[in-house]
């Protein structure tokens, strides 16, 4: 049986996070189930897109609230709803370090999908000894800037592609594979992948729902402690963000010690304010989880 991986991206800051679930084909339906009965529950109607961090001025938002559906209630809905699916949940954060550029870390977005096909194909493959056929779907993305007029630095060169640049970076992976100073990671077509990645749009595929919640709280989480760190040289106080992280931590992809940093939930580069800090958090917060379970 292969499995599907819905992604998302999610910015704010100098991050950008991309998230999402994955699970067997087989259980699409009843991810699909679960995620409508909570819609329901939460008196969403048929084009109401259910955001983890809705704008100030979203009419849905504003709807939702008026209801009694304030954040705290959404976001407790939503991840004992996701807590229950048969899934496995996936995150990887890229922080901007460049300065003085007038870009935003949007460029990045491309590096998240490579990072994430390929922990797709370590958890099918590797973890549970899948074949396939795998996909990959996204939610339709909003392509990078364009380049500043005389811009010639072959640092941007990838920006020829930016209308359509994650079919370019996936295509390379499924071609290619993935080498990096520690790994080679064989082609995607060689471990039944699909040979293209899909996009779709959260309006029409309420499962892209899922990969934005994830997306957004991993998000939460990092620029709330990357933040404090950064400001202080440590953690900041353990807050909401934290707390709701953890009620999810179990549903990432872990390690034989269930620990879910660098494999379910990494950050690059690895010199990023507090990383090393962060990654240790998320170990206690692992811990605690089995300690509670």
């Amino acid at each position: 049986m292969g499995y599907v991986l819905h992604l998302d991206e999610s910015l704010r800051w100098r991050l950008i996070v991309v998230g999402g679930f994955i699970c067997e084909h087989g259980a699409l339906v009843r991810v699909a189930e679960n995620w409508a009965s909570m819609r329901r529950t939460m008196g969403l109607i048929d084009g109401e897109l259910l955001k983890w961090n809705f704008g100030q001025k979203s009419k849905t938002r504003a709807r939702l609230e008026s209801a009694g559906w304030n954040k705290i209630k959404r976001n407790e809905l939503v991840i004992a709803t996701i807590a229950a699916l048969p899934a496995v949940l996936i995150a990887d954060g890229l922080y901007d370090a460049r300065r003085g550029l007038s870009r935003g870390p949007l460029d990045f977005y491309r590096y998240g999908i490579d990072y994430l096909c390929t922990g797709l194909r370590n958890y099918a493959c590797w973890d549970m000894g899948s074949d396939g056929p795998h996909l990959v779907v996204i939610d339709s993305p909003s392509p990078p800037p364009r380049p500043r007029p005389g811009t010639d630095d072959s640092s941007f060169e990838w920006l020829k592609d930016r209308e359509h640049i994650w079919h370019v970076h996936y295509g390379k992976r499924y071609r290619e594979g993935f080498k990096s100073a520690r790994a080679h990671i064989e082609p995607l077509a060689d471990d039944g992948f699909y040979p293209s990645l899909l996009v779709s749009n959260a309006k029409f595929n309420p499962l892209l729902e899922i990969a934005d919640a994830v997306a957004g709280l991993a998000l939460d989480f990092l620029e709330y402690n990357m933040k404090g760190f950064a400001a202080s040289g440590k953690l900041p106080p353990e807050s909401w963000e934290d707390e709701l992280l953890a009620q999810l931590v179990a549903k990432f992809r872990g390690g034989p010690d269930g620990h879910i940093g660098r494999r379910g939930f990494t950050l690059f580069p690895s010199w990023a304010p507090g990383a090393e800090s962060v990654y240790a958090w998320l170990d206690r917060l692992c811990e605690r989880a089995q300690a509670r379970a």
